[in-house]
């Protein structure tokens, strides 16, 4: 940076450029690669680092990735570089030989979002935690569920509250089945007869707009107001 501002201005001093590297990987499609890992964070690894290779010089090098995402503060693309490396990868072109990547239908989650959600409503409202802010939190991961809406976030505070009646009550074996089934729901099965299928695209489209702008053409030829 100082290098750009002496060159554009004149003014303050060059300075030498010191790369920081974490390493260095080469990949030939998603399961060959080589690469050098030199450190890890400010923990140097010997004098030249440790040799990698296959999967764990390509993991190396998904790290390398993420890592520059984290550092630019670029989520929206973080988001899109882990859908398309490893979620949403054709022909199972991802490090998990294709695991990871797998796509099945989310009609077949629609009636598990709907009995889960029926289920926490009852839970909130006729255990003991009725009226307390544990059954309020029951009732609205219910509704949220049953209706589709932020069906993900639901999914998720549904798997902390289960592990939280379970350190309370340890008593009642139903609760065990609460973490999984909330983990299958939150695969985007609000989208179907949910509110998600409106919801979801509308709030990804406003969070684009406020954190990276409107996109606009470089070049206005017509002079016309945008």
């Amino acid at each position: 940076m100082p290098n750009i501002v002496y060159d554009l201005t004149q003014k303050g001093q060059r300075k030498e450029f010191k790369g920081r590297y974490q390493g260095y990987a080469v990949s030939i499609g998603s399961r060959y690669a080589v690469g050098i890992l030199y450190q890890i964070g400010n923990f140097k690894i010997g004098k030249s680092g440790i040799g990698l290779s296959g999967f764990f010089a390509n993991m190396f090098k998904h790290v390398i990735n993420i890592y520059f995402y984290l550092q630019i503060h670029s989520f929206y693309y973080l988001g899109h570089y882990l859908r398309d490396e490893f979620f949403n990868a054709p022909d199972g072109r991802e490090p998990f030989f294709g695991w990871a990547s797998r796509h099945a239908n989310v009609l077949f989650t629609l009636p598990l979002r709907i009995v889960l959600g029926i289920t926490w409503i009852t839970f909130g409202s006729a255990s003991v935690f009725a009226g307390s802010w544990i059954g309020v939190v029951m009732a609205l991961i219910g509704w949220f569920m049953t209706f589709g809406l932020f069906t993900s976030v639901a999914g998720f505070v549904g798997i902390v509250m289960t592990f939280v009646l379970m350190a309370i009550t340890r008593s009642d074996i139903t609760l065990f089945l609460f973490a999984p089934a909330s983990l299958a729901v939150m695969n985007g099965s609000g989208r179907v007869l949910g509110l998600d299928y409106w919801v979801m695209p509308w709030l990804e489209r406003k969070l684009n707009i406020t954190l990276h702008g409107k996109q606009k053409s470089v070049y206005n030829d017509y002079n016309k107001s945008n």
